[in-house]
Order: structure tokens, then sequence, then C-alpha cells
């Protein structure tokens, strides 16, 4: 009997510290993040060789994109927005939403690995990289860079805005 309560105990103990071991901290990924203007440009002046013209051409559009994570569904969407360049005033409608699903393949205290399928049934891989509870980066595992290699966008969370009125609950 002794024998069985000593073995009890040594199970019980690699429960406990294999609990302990477990990530106690989890960001949700759940919830509306739009681009961050400022700390995107402020990574990327510091740590790539953009030209900064690009970075200040960036500028000029980042900040008006969303995007909820709800439930296994991605929507991707703009606000409408205007900006100036070369002295002209543009004026930019909200564009279509984007609508997908996505699975999360991994995660650990860094972050997430995500699938997102899309209504066409294309396939991506993002990384998504959070710096808190309130910020991310993610990362394309594609060959396109867009002409801003190495370059990363940052996400903030925020409130739900109105231009998400046609995603998925």
């Amino acid at each position: 009997m002794l024998y069985k309560m000593s073995a009890v105990k040594k199970v019980l103990q690699v429960v406990l510290i294999s609990m302990l071991a477990v990530n106690a901290h989890s960001i949700s990924l759940e919830g509306t993040w739009q681009e961050d203007k400022d700390r995107t440009i402020q990574w990327n002046s510091a740590n790539t060789k953009v030209d900064p013209e690009r970075l200040d051409k960036l500028g000029l559009i980042l900040g008006h994109y969303y995007i909820k994570y709800k439930n296994g569904m991605a929507c991707g969407f703009f606000e409408p927005y205007t900006f100036e360049y070369e002295g002209e005033v543009r004026e930019v409608p909200r564009l279509s939403t984007n609508l997908s699903k996505y699975e999360v393949v991994a995660e650990n205290e860094f972050g997430y690995v995500i699938k997102t399928t899309g209504t066409d049934q294309t396939e991506t891989i993002d990384v998504l990289i959070f710096e808190g509870e309130e910020s991310f980066y993610g990362i394309r595992l594609d060959a396109e860079d867009f002409g801003f290699q190495g370059g990363r966008i940052y996400f903030k969370k925020v409130e739900t805005v109105r231009w998400d009125f046609d995603c998925a609950n």
C-alpha cells in the first residue's frame, strides 16, 4: 500500500510540474486589429534598408486596414480615407471586405501560426508575433515581399469599428 501511495504522489508531482510548465501567458487573437502606422514606420525606419521615400509613400496609406478574427473567421477591410500625394488630394473609398476561414496551426508564448483559406480556396500561412497583448506583426510565408524585403507591418488591438458591418459574427 505504501508503494502505491508513493507512486501516486510521484504521478501527482509530475502532473503538477507539467501544469506549471504550460504557458499561462495566453494572448487572444480574437478581436479587431488595425494597422499600426506609427509603429510600422518607426520599426522599418530603424531596422530595414527600405528607401525613406518608399516609407513616406507607405505612410500615406497605412493605418486604414483592419482584420477582425472571430470564431475561426478572418475579415479584412479598409476604412475610407483621403491622403495628399504630390499636391493632389486622393480619396480612397471603403474597399470590399475579404472574408476567410482561419485555423491556428501552432501557438506559443510568442504568438501564432495560422492557416487562412480564402473564399477562392487560396491558402496562406502567417506567423503572427506578439510584442504584447495589444500589438503584433505578421510574416506571410511566401516569396512575394512587395518591394519591402524584411519589412514589418504592425497591428494594434482596437475596439469594434463601424466599417466591419459585413464581417461574419
